[in-house]
């Protein structure tokens, strides 16, 4: 048996400095403008808040350059998706169907919504993509494909476990792709003016949902149809009265 009472090695004591050190440059960049993020970090600062030397910092990276490129590293890596894999960890009651599916669209889609406005690095990540700089850029679009792979999997779980399928032409991906640009789009609305968002909807039964929630309940119920079923009528055959309304039509 491992001996419990052993004292951290210095190998972990120094792995949960580097942790440390970046978690609060983290912070640091949260405070402030999220135009130039990396450059209102400061070595001294950051040594200051974590209570450590500034010495201290300096035995872990060589230069303030280094100790930035790995803090945005740590931006632009799967490790800030905390919030996504909240919404993943929902697997066991998706798959049991605790509940009926439109609330659990309207207990998800409300969680989603909480959990990004209340995630400082979305903003921090707008900032950088503000930059228009091609290899940030680069590194973004890649954090979020990442996001639309989990994503997937979560709606392809609500789609599987409560018998349903995707409507021609629409997809899974499609889903998980409308969600997220849906979330980070009244996210950035929220914070800029809170009254521009419906976040108190009040539902037949008196029961709470947001916007989100109520734009989701809508896409599954047309993007969706039920599986094996009768219903095979695609997005084009289910929109067809609206070829009634108004002049030509395609």
């Amino acid at each position: 048996m491992p001996d419990l009472r052993r004292g951290k090695s210095r190998a972990e004591t120094a792995a949960e400095t580097r942790k440390k050190l970046i978690d609060v440059g983290l912070e640091v960049i949260a405070e402030r403008s999220a135009s130039s993020p990396m450059d209102t970090v400061r070595v001294s600062e950051v040594a200051q808040r974590a209570g450590l030397t500034t010495g201290a910092v300096y035995g872990h990276w060589d230069s303030q350059g280094e100790y930035r490129a790995e803090l945005l590293d740590r931006l632009l890596s799967s490790e800030v998706l905390s919030s996504i894999d909240e919404l993943t960890a929902m697997s066991q009651v998706i798959e049991t169907r605790r509940f009926s599916l439109r609330e659990l669209l309207r207990v998800g889609a409300h969680l989603s919504l909480a959990l990004n406005l209340a995630n400082q690095v979305f903003r921090i990540h707008t900032g950088l993509w503000a930059k228009n700089d091609p290899e940030l850029n680069d590194r973004i679009g890649g954090l979020y494909a990442e996001i639309r792979r989990r994503m997937t999997e979560v709606y392809r779980l609500i789609l599987d476990s409560y018998d349903l399928e995707a409507r021609p032409p629409f997809t899974v991906e499609m889903f998980a792709t409308f969600g997220t640009a849906m979330v980070d789009g009244l996210t950035m609305q929220q914070q800029a003016r809170a009254d521009l968002v419906p976040l108190d909807v009040k539902g037949p039964n008196g029961e709470d949902w947001d916007v989100f929630g109520l734009t989701m309940l809508t896409v599954v119920a047309t993007w969706a149809r039920p599986r094996g079923s009768s219903d095979v009528a695609d997005l084009w055959d289910v929109t067809r009265w609206l070829d009634e309304l108004g002049g030509q039509s395609t």
